[in-house]
């Protein structure tokens, strides 16, 4: 009977053992209040809160928390004494919590913002120097370094970078990092500076985009300041350093665009021609084409124009996005009054893209041109193509009711109400499929 007794017991203490106690499914509730407590500036509650919850759950994620936002509290108060007594309670009894790093991080931040600038860069160290594995601490180690800079001591802040790249050289966004100091500096006028990490970054991580956007700046620079052999050899190194980057075309096309806004149609030329050779697959290319079309077409020289046209149906006859390509290029001829060869591209719009909305709206342009030309039998004849073709298109119903409209505005209410009517139809069409 004893024995039936105990083992009863032993499995009652079992039992209870193994539900889960129901504070521990409050404490995300209660950092939760807390949380809302300190946002409406009723520190002491918040306090009071924060302790409960390091006391009944220790060793925990909540209580590692709740340790961090009471530090926080007390710096928020200005109690300067709490905020070290609590900063030590964190970092003594959660030193080998996963989350430890992040945390102090976080309360380097808060020091910063409350512009204690002296105590942030302390906690920051005591980051760097502890956990110099976890990503907190090399971002400590980045707001060490921009606080040096943005109060101008270089040594200070060079010493700091050498740090950053020897302790976080495993760590897989360094170059991020790189190129950021590099953009402040760039900010700052500190141009020579900024090159200094560009080229780091460049010469270090190949194979990383921030390294590809490092020389994307250098050649910029040279760009800006009209030091074109420069820009020349950094755009060539570009291509060679990293001709395995999959945005590379992007970054050519941003390039010429680049030497298009300064005049030097030339050198813009020359980029959108190599981008087109080289990388006939990528959108950017497609986009080198139109611009180089483009241009052809400002300037008049229509057989250059027609036969970059051609080459774009050619070469990128795969891309999505070329019924629109055509489309746009359409409406830039109607621009310029050349309605002939506008209503070519719209025609072949239609002809080989009949699924694509582009293609419709090449259609409607097609009867646009003819109501406004007087054209009815011509625009009943597009009218009707508009419908057998694109029956499919959701948006079929609203070109219809935008030709009514364009009749009504001529003067041709029979006409208007007529299609008015045709438009009602659609739209019950649509709701009812």
């Amino acid at each position: 009977m004893r024995g039936k007794i105990l083992f009863i017991s032993s499995v009652t203490l079992l039992f209870l053992t193994t539900i889960p106690h129901p504070a521990y499914a409050d404490a995300s509730a209660q950092l939760k209040e807390a949380g809302m407590l300190v946002k409406n500036r009723q520190y002491e509650q918040a306090e009071a809160i924060y302790q409960q919850i390091v006391t009944a759950f220790p060793d925990t994620n909540e209580a590692l928390e709740a340790q961090k936002q009471l530090t926080c509290v007390y710096i928020a108060t200005d109690r300067q004494q709490e905020a070290d007594a609590a900063f030590e309670k964190l970092i003594t009894g959660f030193s080998k919590n996963k989350n430890i790093s992040e945390a102090v991080w976080l309360i380097a931040k808060r020091y910063n913002t409350s512009k204690k600038y002296e105590k942030a860069i302390e906690i920051n160290q005591y980051n760097v120097e502890h956990f110099p594995k976890d990503i907190h601490a090399m971002w400590s180690q980045m707001n060490i370094i921009r606080y040096y800079i943005s109060n101008g001591n270089e040594p200070a802040a060079d010493a700091a970078f050498n740090k950053l790249i020897t302790i976080f050289s495993q760590q897989p966004t360094l170059p991020e990092e790189v190129w950021r100091l590099a953009k402040m500096y760039s900010g700052l006028k500190r141009d020579d500076k900024a090159f200094e990490f560009y080229q780091y970054n460049v010469e270090h991580f190949p194979k990383d985009i921030h390294a590809m956007w490092s020389q994307m700046d250098i050649i910029r620079a040279h760009i800006s300041n009209g030091n074109e052999p420069a820009a020349d050899a950094a755009f060539n190194k570009l291509l060679t350093v990293f001709s395995q980057q999959p945005t590379l075309p992007e970054e050519v096309w941003r390039l010429a665009k680049m030497y298009s806004g300064l005049k030097r149609d030339d050198k813009s030329f020359e980029l959108h021609q190599y981008n087109t050779e080289h990388f006939s697959k990528d959108i950017h290319a497609m986009w080198s084409q139109m611009d180089i079309i483009r241009a052809y077409i400002s300037d008049g020289n229509e057989p250059a124009a027609d036969a970059a046209f051609n080459k774009l149906l050619t070469v990128f006859s795969q891309q999505p996005t070329l019924p629109e390509e055509v489309w746009r290029i359409a409406k830039m001829y109607s621009g310029l009054k050349r309605d002939d060869r506008a209503f070519e591209l719209y025609q072949y719009n239609v002809g080989h893209s009949p699924k694509d909305i582009h293609a419709m709206w090449s259609q409607m342009n097609i009867i646009r041109a003819y109501i406004t030309d007087g054209n009815e039998p011509a625009a009943d004849a597009a009218f009707d193509k508009l419908l057998a073709v694109f029956s499919d298109q959701p948006t079929l119903p609203n070109e219809v009711y935008r030709i009514a409209d364009l009749y009504g505005q001529t003067g041709r209410y029979n006409k208007a109400n007529g299609l008015y009517k045709k438009a009602l139809q659609l739209y019950q069409y649509v709701i009812d499929k």
